[in-house]
């Protein structure tokens, strides 16, 4: 039995082991280029609004995206001076985005992974008209990217325990017709009870050799 639920098991942990890092990179890409796009949108409309000072027009917009998009979760926009010209920060702005500052020359947008108490964001910069009128700065959420991943492992982990299920009743089945027939009983339940004996004097020998010896564990679990 241990023989065969072996090979079942280190296949579902290469297999959860590959979509984990796997859907992680394809996920956080497309959100990257998620990112990129509504921020590209964002400091297109924002051109004329930053050069007529229309901060209410300014904040609108940026409320509004933050409303539309459930996995952004906060946006700001910056003058060139890194001053602070309009955010959706309820509580006030945060002090510790203040270091992200600009967006180098010649880069189109820049991207980085933060740390944050309702988990990981991924930032997403994009200066206004080549930074000369400040920068559209946005977060996305990566929780319904672990979600995603966290269902795809959890349906590998279903699919291992049932298949290792089935494994196991089908090798005692085996196990119990292979004592009836070697020990010629007429009964059924005489050769289950006999399987059912041996198990338990199986594991009370392996949990006092365990106790005393730190023995490996053991081919039927």
């Amino acid at each position: 039995m241990g023989l065969a639920a072996g090979p079942i098991v280190l296949l579902a942990v290469m297999v959860i082991l590959y979509v984990q890092s796997n859907y992680q990179q394809s996920f956080r890409a497309e959100l990257q280029e998620r990112g990129k796009a509504i921020g590209l949108i964002l400091a297109s409309r924002s051109r004329d609004l930053v050069l007529t000072n229309n901060l209410f027009a300014l904040y609108t917009m940026a409320k509004e995206t933050v409303a539309k998009n459930p996995d952004v979760p906060y946006v700001f926009i910056a003058d060139p001076s890194g001053e602070i010209l309009v955010h959706t920060f309820e509580g006030g702005f945060p002090e510790d985005l203040l270091r992200l500052g600009h967006v180098p020359v010649g880069m189109e947008y820049r991207t980085m992974i933060l740390e944050t108490e309702e988990g990981l964001i991924q930032h997403v910069a994009i200066p206004v008209l080549e930074g000369k009128l400040g920068v559209v700065h946005l977060g996305l959420s990566e929780r319904r990217l672990f979600a995603v991943v966290g269902q795809g492992i959890w349906s590998i982990v279903s699919v291992a325990a049932v298949v290792l299920v089935i494994v196991w009743v089908w090798t005692l089945v085996a196990m119990i017709i292979g004592v009836r027939q070697a020990l010629d009983f007429k009964n059924t339940w005489n050769a289950i009870w006999v399987c059912v004996v041996g198990l338990i004097m199986y594991w009370l020998v392996y949990i006092i050799f365990y106790f005393a010896y730190g023995l490996p564990k053991p081919a039927w679990s």
